[in-house]
């Protein structure tokens, strides 16, 4: 099989533009500490001023000759020149699959996991800039040195969250790692979650046959996601949580075994799947689940194959990872998980960022592998209608405790838990004119209209990822830099923000720890404080519960009494409670920007 690498001149070109970069920095640098001097023709005179006690030895200015320009760019070269080596090398071969196909021991495996990591963040870092940048036009902030900031938050949190994929696929495992076979793939019994003192999930006792579809419900924050991530290993090896009693995965001590040894038959669909994958296109995702696998290889490449084509992928193999919709992203991480034939399946939330012919997709192989496979699927879900009909067992979890259901109890849970609003209570209501929703399926190209939109003047966005408009380290802090890149009056964000969202406004803890509902108030709140003419929010109903999607819609009818808003969604639900005017879009380019109006929106 070619290992040749699938990103042509790329690494090199990338390689050969941060060598440059070097070399460069390595001539400012001297230049600015007085060390460019030298027998050649003088370029220029700069003051020449030492610094004081206790940095003496430190110099700033001095001559500037062109043979200090020279000898510094030399000084330079043999760094660059390991710099155009990697280049090199990525270009000639595909060094993510022979990482992935090594097993090595000892301190070889950390080695390698870090270049792992670095590979997978590598283009991430280039993106944050431009990313970062992006989202600083949309909040009104002149570029700057603030920057630096949440690009490197961004990038130390998409390095850890790839540590954690690399580790739960399997990367770095030993070569005889367990079987996994055992009565009950999953057991627990006294088990209890916690991170530090803070008691997350209590389980009393719970057992998944082989073949049973657990659904895992509960409100926003109530420790859905925690307990996912203990039963794959993940919350025990990498996120510093706790566990007493037992819980046993594959017939192993979950908090004695790492989750890369148990990678081969516990797979994991993590609530936002882009942010962990590993490769740079959908091809190069599935190829890495098929070199992460255990035993037959061609078997696995012939199950890619088949999940792809039943999941409705294939016309995406060449799509680079970036440029998936959430759904689509949702869809592709499934089909990696599946690759391996795991026993044990875990999901979080994979019907949030899915449109309807993509969720019935979804449910369509969810039920197929309950009802034909030994797998045990474990889901967490919001939609728990959607699941009623294939869940054999519930686990709601509420204040810290989980309560472990029959069959029964499914549908019970999910004609108590859906509580949408009666559509016939408002077909009567004329669409209102200020709230639009564009409506369409994963890939449509809703996102790039609603950008297409922030463009124009008076605009305001909330994007997919509203923290990514987050900046500060504090709520209180974000309003205050708010206020300054609009010129408003010192107070004025964290007032408004206190009258859409009390709790939120007085809230102490760091922007990116708030729940879901509360990162989208705030977002709307920084972007609506300066009262635009139209705001946009992209899929705003992404990881909500139906209380948190009651309390969005109300936000938004807010909003829509000084402001058009014009939203993203999939969900229809949500667009006929909101009473918005409906822009279907079925496929990229379908809709222009004047057709989103009725009336006249003002400048």
């Amino acid at each position: 099989m070619s290992r040749l690498a699938p990103h042509g001149l790329k690494p090199l070109w990338l390689s050969a533009w941060f060598a440059l970069g070097f070399v460069g920095i390595r001539v400012l640098y001297r230049v600015a500490f007085g060390g460019a001097n030298g027998d050649g023709s003088v370029l220029a005179e700069l003051p020449h001023l030492r610094l004081p006690a206790p940095f003496t030895t430190v110099s700033v200015g001095g001559t500037i000759t062109t043979d200090g320009i020279g000898d510094a760019a030399i000084s330079a070269l043999p760094f660059a020149a390991i710099i155009l080596l990697f280049g090199v090398i990525g270009t000639i071969l595909d060094v993510r699959t022979l990482l992935l196909r090594v097993r090595p021991a000892g301190p070889g495996r950390a080695i390698l996991t870090a270049a792992g990591i670095a590979l997978a963040t590598f283009p991430v870092l280039v993106a944050a800039v431009t990313r970062v940048r992006q989202a600083g036009r949309w909040r009104g902030l002149r570029p700057g040195i603030w920057i630096l900031s949440p690009v490197l938050s961004w990038t130390v949190e998409h390095a850890v969250t790839v540590a954690g994929a690399l580790e739960s696929r399997g990367f770095g495992r030993t070569a005889s790692p367990p079987t996994g076979v055992c009565e009950f793939p999953i057991e627990a019994r006294n088990l209890r979650l916690s991170i530090g003192d803070r008691a997350i999930v209590q389980i009393d006792a719970w057992s998944c046959p082989p073949g049973s579809v657990t659904l895992v419900a509960g409100d926003t924050g109530s420790g859905k996601t925690t307990l996912l991530r203990a039963i794959v290993g993940l919350f025990q090896h990498l996120d510093g949580g706790e566990q007493s009693g037992m819980l046993r995965v594959g017939g192993v001590d979950r908090r004695a075994v790492a989750p890369r040894e148990t990678a081969h038959f516990v797979a994991y669909v993590p609530q936002n799947p882009r942010s962990a994958f590993i490769a740079t296109s959908v091809r190069e995702e599935l190829r890495a689940g098929i070199d992460l696998c255990v035993g037959d290889l061609d078997a696995a490449e012939y199950r890619a194959a088949t999940i792809t084509r039943e999941l409705g992928l294939d016309h995406l193999a060449a799509r680079p990872i970036e440029h998936l919709s959430a759904g689509e992203a949702t869809l592709v991480a499934i089909a990696v998980a599946l690759v391996s034939q795991p026993t044990v399946l875990v999901l979080d939330e994979p019907l949030a960022d899915l449109d309807l012919e993509a969720r019935a997709r979804v449910l369509a192989v969810l039920t197929r592998i309950a009802r034909t496979t030994e797998i045990a699927l474990v889901i967490a879900e919001h939609r728990t209608a959607s699941l009623a009909h294939v869940a054999t067992h519930v686990v709601h979890l509420e204040g810290g405790w989980a309560r472990v259901g029959a069959p029964t109890a499914v549908a019970n849970f999910a004609d108590s838990n859906d509580t949408a609003a009666p559509h016939a209570a408002i077909s009567n209501l004329e669409p209102n004119d200020r709230l639009v929703a564009v409506c369409g399926p994963n890939g449509a190209g809703k996102s790039t209209l609603l950008r297409a939109v922030a463009a124009s003047a008076g605009s305001a966005l909330v994007p997919e990822r509203p923290a990514d408009i987050v900046f500060a380290d504090s709520v209180a802090a974000d309003c205050r830099r708010n206020d300054r890149a609009r010129r408003l009056p010192t107070g004025t964000t964290l007032a408004h923000l206190q009258n859409i969202a009390p709790g939120v406004a007085t809230s102490s803890a760091h922007p990116h720890d708030l729940s879901a509902g509360e990162q989208l108030v705030l977002a709307v709140s920084l972007q609506t404080a300066h009262a635009p003419a139209i705001l946009l929010v992209d899929e705003p109903t992404r990881g909500l519960d139906p209380a948190s999607r009651q309390r969005i819609a109300a936000v938004l009818q807010q909003c829509a009494t000084t402001t058009h808003v014009i939203i993203a969604t999939h969900d229809l639900e949500f667009s006929a409670r909101l009473n918005a005017r409906v822009v279907p879009l079925e496929a990229p380019g379908a809709v222009s920007v004047d057709d989103l109006w009725s009336t006249e929106v003002p400048t």
